[in-house]
């Protein structure tokens, strides 16, 4: 079991050295031959570590697969969508524009098989009182998630990966809003506005 475990955890490891992400039926076949080296595993004990690392393959990849489903896809960009939703997290406001997350209920005309689920939102010149909770209508123009390759700087693209944001992007026009019903964002701006 301990072998199993040692190998699933290197093969998590070992699908985020890869530069890309194989096709969903590499995992697929991976996690069914895992299983049988796990089954087989169990008469001979040294099969454990290459039966865990297959599990770890195919688990993380699909894990990353269905995170992935879900970005932008590559023919709406730059497109200006509609899009309701709520602004979570709590707007950051940087001189002449705010950022924050907002999460997308509906992209009313757009035919998306799976809809971004977080969209990171610049919105220059916004309202005053701009808060966390808030539900708007949009106009927003947005892009997949891009970062620089340079070797030890920061990487923005996988940074948005881990915040689980799906586009990026910039309101164009806003619709109309309607206040939010209170939550645990809301009550950390109302604490730091204090």
């Amino acid at each position: 079991m301990r072998s199993i475990l040692l190998g699933f955890a290197a093969g998590v490891v070992l699908l985020h050295q890869l530069p890309a992400l194989p096709a969903g039926a590499f995992f697929a076949a991976a996690g069914l031959f895992g299983l049988a080296l796990a089954t087989i595993g169990r008469l001979r004990p040294w099969l454990g570590l290459p039966a865990g690392v297959l599990l770890g393959l195919a688990f993380a990849g699909w894990s990353a697969g269905a995170a992935l489903a879900h970005r932008l896809p590559a023919e709406l960009e730059g497109e200006t969508l509609h899009v309701e939703g709520r602004i979570t997290g709590l707007p950051r406001s940087e001189g002449y524009r705010s950022v924050f997350v907002f999460r997308p209920q509906r992209f009313p005309g757009a035919k998306l098989p799976h809809p971004p689920r977080h969209l990171r939102l610049s919105w220059y010149d916004p309202p005053p009182g701009l808060r966390a909770g808030q539900h708007w209508t949009f106009e927003v123009r947005l892009k997949r998630p891009r970062g620089l390759m340079n070797p030890g700087a920061f990487d923005y693209e996988r940074w948005l990966f881990t915040q689980r944001i799906d586009a990026v992007g910039y309101v164009r026009e806003a619709g109309t809003m309607r206040p939010g019903a209170p939550g645990v964002d809301r009550f950390r701006q109302s604490l730091g506005e204090r």
